[in-house]
C-alpha cells in the first residue's frame, strides 16, 4: 500500500496557472506582516474611496483600479496588498460585489473593497487633529 502525500493547497482559475495559497492551513494574518504605519494606513483608506480596490480569487491577491481606465485594475506592492489585507480582518474594509476586471493581459471576476461608514468617520477625525509638533511655547 503506498501513501499519497497530500498537495499543497493551491488556487486554480486566476487568470492563470495555479498559485499555492498564501495562507492555507492556518490564520489568515499569520505569514502577513503587520502594518503600523498610520501614513500608509490612511493612503490605503483613501484609496480604498477612490479608485478603489478588488481582491482576486482565493489568495485574495489585491490590486488597485485604474482611475484612468474604467474595468482595468494595477498590481500593488507586497506592503500595501498586507495593509489592504489587515484592514479587511480588522473590519475596516469588507469585501462588495463581484465585477469583471481585466489587468490588460487576461480578464476575469474580482470582488471590490469597500470602506465601513465607522472607517470614513474615523479618517475624517484623523484629518481633523492638528499634529502636536512645533507647538512649543505656544499657549
Amino acid at each position: 500500500m503506498s501513501t499519497r502525500r497530500p498537495r499543497p493547497a493551491a488556487q486554480g482559475g486566476l487568470w492563470g496557472r495555479q498559485q499555492p495559497l498564501p495562507h492555507a492551513g492556518g490564520s489568515t494574518t499569520a505569514k502577513r506582516s503587520e502594518v503600523n504605519d498610520f501614513d500608509l494606513v490612511t493612503s490605503v483608506i483613501r484609496s480604498a474611496e477612490e479608485p478603489g480596490y478588488v481582491v482576486i480569487g482565493v489568495g485574495q491577491r489585491v490590486f488597485l483600479r485604474d482611475g484612468a481606465r474604467k474595468g482595468f485594475v494595477v498590481s500593488v506592492p507586497r506592503y500595501e496588498a498586507d495593509a489592504v489585507a489587515q484592514l479587511l480582518d480588522s473590519g475596516h474594509l469588507r469585501l462588495g460585489g463581484t465585477h469583471v476586471v481585466s489587468d490588460g493581459r487576461h480578464e476575469g471576476p474580482a470582488r471590490s473593497v469597500l470602506v465601513t461608514t465607522a472607517t470614513r468617520t474615523l479618517l475624517a477625525r484623523w484629518a481633523a487633529l492638528t499634529p502636536l509638533t512645533g507647538r512649543r511655547g505656544e499657549h
